[in-house]
């Protein structure tokens, strides 16, 4: 067996636009999520998980974030895309891949939990174009995660669940090093704690960034 490398600050992936900017928050402005917990096992164990799993990403990278309250929304395509009423911008729910009412068609194959985002570009002359992300979005699958302990221990944690699909939530992607959260796979061995690439690629998309205007 071949023991993984130790983490590096480089284990880190964004998203880049075409003019070479990344894909992130505007971390001047707070960020207003709400939860959807309805359909979660323990709804007040999830609400207070997602907060703290908020509140890591938040001490991580400096971006702030509001909470709305709970919600009734389900993040969809159609949603992502701008349909629907809600104000809150970054949006957990808990919720079944489909696409019936109630569903999420966000879902990736074999996911347990999904995280991501849409943004948004504006231009003053039609060449220059300045990007943002304007929603957010995490979609958690109740029966898929319901081996996945309360909390934030070591391995199969609802915590680090959490962790992971807010990281896409706020542009990172995925690593190959298996000791950051980022890490494609949730194992016996994964840790509910930032890795330095998590660290560094959180720092690329937060606050030292600089205001988008």
């Amino acid at each position: 067996m071949v023991s993984p490398s130790a983490p590096t600050a480089t284990d880190y992936t964004l998203t880049t636009n075409r003019d070479g900017s990344i894909v992130r928050w505007n971390p001047c402005a707070p960020i207003h999520y709400a939860v959807n917990a309805a359909l979660a096992a323990d709804p007040a164990g999830a609400l207070a998980d997602t907060q703290a799993a908020i509140a890591k990403v938040a001490a991580a990278s400096g971006l702030t974030f509001a909470y709305d309250g709970s919600t009734t929304v389900v993040p969809t395509r159609a949603w992502l895309d701008g349909g629907g009423s809600a104000s809150s911008t970054l949006v957990i729910a808990w919720a079944a891949p489909g696409s019936q009412a109630g569903d999420s068609d966000l879902f990736g194959a074999d996911a347990d939990g999904e995280g991501g985002w849409t943004e948004s570009g504006v231009s003053k002359d039609g060449q220059t174009w300045t990007w943002q992300i304007k929603r957010g979005f995490v979609v958690v699958d109740p029966a898929g995660a319901a081996g996945y302990a309360p909390g934030f221990g070591a391995g199969q944690s609802r915590g680090v669940l959490l962790m992971h699909e807010l990281g896409h939530a706020v542009g990172l992607g995925h690593v190959d090093n298996q000791r950051d959260v980022m890490f494609p796979v949730i194992t016996s061995s994964s840790r509910a704690q930032w890795g330095p690439g998590d660290l560094a690629g959180l720092t690329r998309v937060g606050k030292t960034a600089g205001c988008i205007s």
